[in-house]
C-alpha cells in the first residue's frame, strides 16, 4: 500500500489522513536548465525533508516487518535495508 493507506489503517482520523495526503499529493519540482526551466510533478512521493517523512517512513515500514513469512524465510532489517533469507 501507500503511506496514505498505512495510516488509515492505523485508525488516524480522516481530517488528519487529508492533512497528510496534502503534503505529498502534487508537488512540483522545478529544475532549472540552460534553455528554460523544468518542471517535474511528484504524485504521492514523500519528499526529502519533509517534517512528516520519518513518522510516514516509519508506518510503512512498520507494515513490511509485520509481512507474514512461510517457516523457511526470516526478513533480517535495520534502519532503511531490508534482507529476506530464504533456506531451502
Amino acid at each position: 500500500g501507500n503511506a496514505e493507506d498505512e495510516v488509515a489503517k492505523l485508525g488516524v482520523r480522516t481530517y488528519l489522513n487529508r492533512v497528510i495526503r496534502s503534503c505529498v499529493e502534487n508537488r512540483i519540482l522545478v529544475h532549472d536548465t540552460e534553455e528554460a526551466p523544468q518542471q517535474y510533478l511528484f504524485t504521492g512521493e514523500i519528499p526529502q525533508g519533509l517534517v512528516l517523512g520519518q513518522l510516514l517512513w516509519d508506518i510503512m515500514y512498520d507494515d513490511l516487518l509485520k509481512t507474514r513469512l512461510p517457516p523457511e524465510a526470516v526478513m533480517v532489517a535495520f534502519a532503511d535495508h531490508a534482507r529476506l533469507i530464504i533456506t531451502a
